[in-house]
């Protein structure tokens, strides 16, 4: 197999063997040198009593698979399509977990009328694909993806940005004598049009300092109130690189992030217990846990009560690991979740109070909360506006429509575009108060590859991505209703957010933002397509452990046998994956099988559709096992991932599995 710089993830130093991974193997770009200080016993201790008093959440009775499975293939499809975009979030479940204060105020889950067309955010404008077309997916892919990297999300940008800097490199020349600032509201003001968000908020620090805030639109789409630039929304995903510092301020008091996760976590456990047992902390920061990407049926409005976290992490025994720990990168929110509960244990505090103590309050973000209450009762909040996507029918959030407090740590806080750039600033100028100068460059040093382009990978919660010369650290967010971005550069001390209360994020405006006050030129594409004679490497047979498959059909089984073609269509050297034991979604009287279109070296996008076109939702990437191997071992995706056979003889495939275990 050819190798390509970045094709492959790799820490830092030794790539350890999956099989047999332990923690001293755990790679480097982690904080060393430190005894940890290790919750003592074997019962780690709870945090205590919180001044902020909660509700308990509701659940509905039934699980979202089981009302997944009531619907039509095209109805199921457009949900999980949705699911995948979204952080992993169930927006049907969300939709019917309105709480009934929020409806007394006139502010149901859909607000649409007979003048209110059912119109999605979407690049061109154009209306919902209806669900039977199959083509929702592909129509809002490049909004949700915070996995994706700039590249891609500019190609895909609208107002024919993409087709802009492909003729001319630029998005933002400032002319002489021209306000940098006003040229930067300019375009945010059009790009937010193009989406059609009723608000977006901007902020840009220099140099240590908020040079720039601006607040444009409205709060709320049928009603006069503007955002302004002190306008909370909620961030979703930028949550995590926040998360990380709290386990990085708890590193700094002793904490070893190759200590595993039951230390802290005793009760954690999962369907292979060997598994569980090795993932470490720094897995969790990096995304190389093997957790799959699954909130096990729970939906964005949980509970919220100070055990929520806790018993959440008890309850996943049954969950199959999509790969050893230390395997590859594959986003997955309950990293996350569980980093937030390892900070708790080790600092004695409930997740929301030690953060808003010991991390926003010492960094001066002043309007950064975890609590919806506070939102409301502050007063300066938008409501997040999205699309149904059971019905098609638009959707108004106010801040307090869902919380759950299992999930916080991986995206649910609240903030303003200027409390973002003063975090990212905090973090080029050494930790301030808050943490020190080693845990922030760990944080913002590439701790894993992600296994896609050359040089992309991810710190502790932080994307970092090669500009030029530069190497841009940044992170989007998006939760029903909202989408945040935070994009930084430590080479031009700047740093850049954008808020908006639509589904999507406005990254074109951070690229404007970045060339329009530093000079910045946007860089050429390379070409990243290789020859196909290299893709017989990836050809063969896998056996995957699946999320979106259980999601779609409400099924309690977890492994498929799938393969993996090379073949020819129309003369065209293409792959093929076919998972003949799964029902296909489009055509339910056959198994699933769809053409992979290469995106960049490793990557492939599916046409899951079936409409001629790749949807890049829809992803695949090849991921090499150990040092000599000449075959793709794995091939991944953020809701189920392939391992290769392992052939013991004639018929016998993975002989781990037939003992029964994941592996």
């Amino acid at each position: 197999m050819n190798r390509h710089a970045g094709r492959t993830p790799r820490h830092a130093g030794h790539q350890p063997d999956a099989r047999s991974v332990s923690a001293s193997d755990t790679p480097a770009a982690r904080p060393s040198g430190t005894t940890a200080a290790r919750p003592s016993g074997t019962t780690a201790a709870r945090p205590s009593g919180t001044t902020a008093a909660r509700r308990s959440g509701t659940r509905s009775a039934a699980k979202p698979e089981a009302r997944l499975a009531t619907l039509g293939p095209m109805a199921r499809f457009a949900i999980v399509a949705a699911v995948l975009l979204a952080v992993a979030w169930t927006p049907l479940a969300a939709a019917e977990n309105l709480g009934a204060d929020q409806a007394s105020r006139g502010e149901g889950s859909s607000e649409s009328g007979p003048d209110t067309p059912a119109t999605a955010w979407r690049l061109d404008g154009a209306a919902t694909p209806s669900l039977g077309d199959g083509r929702l997916a592909a129509s809002l892919a490049p909004v949700f993806d915070e996995t994706a990297p700039l590249r891609d999300r500019l190609a895909l940008a609208p107002d024919g940005t993409g087709a802009r800097l492909a003729q001319t490199q630029t998005l933002c020349p400032v002319e002489e004598g021209q306000d940098p600032f006003a040229v930067i509201d300019a375009f945010v003001q059009s790009e937010m049009a193009a989406y059609g968000f009723p608000g977006a908020q901007i902020a840009i620090a220099m140099d240590g300092e908020v040079v720039h805030a601006r607040g444009f639109g409205l709060k709320h789409r049928d009603r006069s109130d503007p955002v302004d630039a002190e306008t909370q929304f909620r961030i979703g995903s930028v949550t995590k690189m926040m998360t990380a510092a709290g386990v990085m301020y708890q590193v700094d008091r002793g904490l070893d992030l190759s200590q595993p996760l039951q230390d802290f976590v005793p009760e954690f456990e999962l369907a292979d217990p060997n598994a569980a047992a090795n993932i470490t902390v720094w897995n969790l920061l990096t995304h190389s846990s093997g957790i799959p990407e699954i909130q096990t049926g729970r939906d964005v409005n949980g509970p919220q009560t100070p055990e929520a976290l806790s018993e959440w992490a008890g309850s996943l025994g049954s969950v199959r690991s999509f790969a050893p720990p230390s395997s590859f990168w594959n986003y997955s929110n309950p990293n996350f979740s569980l980093a937030g509960l390892v900070a708790e244990r080790a600092s004695g505090q409930i997740y929301n109070q030690f953060m808003a103590e010991k991390i926003w309050g010492p960094a001066g973000m002043t309007s950064t909360t975890l609590l919806p209450d506070e939102v409301m009762a502050r007063g300066n909040f938008t409501y997040g506006h999205g699309v149904d996507p059971a019905t098609g029918e638009p959707v108004i959030y106010a801040p307090d429509a869902y919380d759950n407090w299992e999930f916080a740590p991986a995206g649910f806080a609240f903030a303003t575009a200027s409390d973002l750039v003063r975090f990212a600033s905090l973090l080029m100028d050494g930790g301030g108060d808050v943490l020190s100068k080693s845990a922030v460059e760990y944080m913002q040093t590439p701790a894993i590859d992600l296994g896609t382009l050359p040089g992309n990978a991810y710190g502790y919660g932080i994307m970092i991505e090669p500009f030029n010369d530069l190497l841009l650290r940044h992170h989007a967010g998006n939760m029903l209703g909202w989408g945040a971005y935070v994009l930084w550069s430590p080479e031009h001390r700047f740093a850049v957010s954008t808020l908006n209360n639509g589904d999507g994020n406005l990254t074109a405006s951070l690229v404007c933002a970045l060339e329009a006050m530093t000079g910045e030129p946007l860089p050429s594409v390379p070409d990243y397509s290789t020859d196909p004679s290299e893709w017989q490497a990836y050809t063969g047979e896998y056996m995957i452990v699946d999320n979106l498959f259980r999601l779609l059909y409400g099924w309690d089984r977890w492994l498929h046998p799938a393969a993996v073609t090379l073949e020819t269509v129309d003369m065209t050297p293409t792959l093929r994956l076919s998972v003949p034991g799964v029902p296909d979604f489009i055509n339910p009287s056959v198994g699933f099988s769809r053409t992979l279109t290469q995106a960049a070296l490793n990557t492939f996008y599916l046409d899951a559709d079936l409409d001629g076109s790749p949807d890049p939702t829809w992803s695949a990437s090849f991921i090499e096992g150990l040092d000599g191997e000449q075959e793709a071992r794995w091939i991944r995706n953020r809701l189920w991932v392939g391992t290769r056979y392992t052939y013991a003889g004639p018929g016998l495939f993975m002989p781990s599995l037939s003992s029964g275990s994941p592996w």
